[in-house]
């Protein structure tokens, strides 16, 4: 999201490493270590999210940076504009769980079809929940 407070974090940091949406590791530049202990994530209102894990607060990560606490949250106006998606965001792990068990469901119909076997009408049902749970996935 371009011109948000974490990307401006972000670019004054150093070895990022994305490790999932809205969510990144970086070297903490509050204290001497090589590891990647500072974890940056957005929140959904658009704000940076902080946490170094050797135990850095944020008044001492930020002046490290040059940066204040207001410069981790969006300008007023932004958010009220709604720039900022407020949808929470997915669980993927339990989503790509529900696609797993949904995948298994489908693929054990087919099997059944492809022997010839009809489909009882709970099977028929628990085949369209699954196609359901597919589809709602991917939106």
């Amino acid at each position: 999201m371009s011109g948000a407070p974490v990307d401006a974090l972000l670019a004054q940091l150093e070895r990022v490493k994305q490790t999932g949406p809205g969510q990144w590791r970086a070297r903490c530049p509050a204290h001497e270590s090589e590891g990647l202990t500072l974890s940056i994530g957005e929140a959904d209102s658009g704000a940076a999210l902080l946490h170094c894990f050797a135990g850095c607060g944020a008044a001492d990560l930020l002046a490290a940076l040059g940066m204040q606490l207001s410069n981790l949250y969006p300008p007023d106006e932004l958010i009220k504009a709604r720039r900022y998606d407020t949808r929470p965001r997915r669980d993927l792990r339990a989503t790509l769980h529900q696609i797993s068990y949904s995948s298994t469901v489908v693929e054990v119909a087919a099997e059944q079809i492809n022997a010839g076997k009809a489909l009882s009408s709970e099977d028929l049902r628990e085949l369209r929940a699954a196609c359901h749970t597919i589809r709602e996935a991917a939106l």
